[in-house]
């Protein structure tokens, strides 16, 4: 059986900073300069920078609808079992990094670790709506944003590899990632700040350089 074609994802935008913006401006432009066997196609642009929380397969107006539905109810739940938060979170971006599951020196994504004094509260938080999708049947228990089904892996993409054909099937391009990573290792993309929303998210980016939002929830 072959799996459905994913469509949307939950996220977090870190696109309204002023200082991601600037971060990533002067990364193209060293990379530019120091590192070309990056493409900079392959580099994320600011207007795009988010946290994933879960990607879905939302197949219908309904489907979203129901997705967007139970976003909103997880917000307005005011029992002690609530998972929302009654607090924002402060949160940052530091250093590049790759999974595990890969090499630095054969890596297809590299990115920027969330870091900052709300990060552990985040954690628990984007985990427990991720579980809370997946107990819904909105999103599958394996849907690779974690080391198992049910955790996240908290991170900001900074570089995704594009994909080449090989015998008529699409294979990952990869890069050496050892030396970006040992220069940026303490550098800071992102000065800790609040989080806006949560979005629910279509794939595939607009002319605005970010993707289109079906719908938000603020956190506070």
């Amino acid at each position: 059986m072959t799996s459905k074609r994913l469509t949307h994802f939950l996220s977090i935008p870190l696109h309204h900073s002023r200082h991601i913006k600037d971060s990533l401006t002067d990364l193209q432009a060293e990379i530019a300069t120091r590192h070309g066997y990056v493409p900079l196609s392959c580099l994320s642009q600011w207007q795009s920078m988010h946290i994933t929380i879960a990607v879905m397969s939302l197949q219908d107006k309904r489907a979203i609808a129901a997705a967007l539905a139970e976003l909103h109810a997880m917000s307005q739940e005011e029992s002690s079992s609530s998972i929302w938060p009654q607090q924002g979170f402060d949160i940052g971006l530091q250093g590049l990094n790759t999974f595990t599951n890969q090499s630095p020196r054969q890596a297809a994504v590299v990115f920027a670790d969330v870091v900052g004094p709300d990060k552990e509260r985040l954690q628990e938080f984007v985990n427990n709506v991720k579980r809370h999708f997946v107990a819904r049947g909105l999103i599958a228990d394996n849907d690779n944003n974690g080391d198992d089904g049910q955790s996240v892996k908290l991170h900001a993409s900074i570089i995704r590899m594009g994909s080449v054909f090989e015998n008529g099937r699409p294979r990952r391009k990869l890069i050496d990632a050892r030396k970006l990573i040992k220069r940026y290792r303490n550098h800071t993309f992102l000065r800790p700040e609040r989080l806006p929303e949560i979005q629910l998210c279509l794939m595939g980016k607009t002319e605005t350089g970010y993707y289109r939002c079906e719908g938000t929830v603020p956190l506070p």
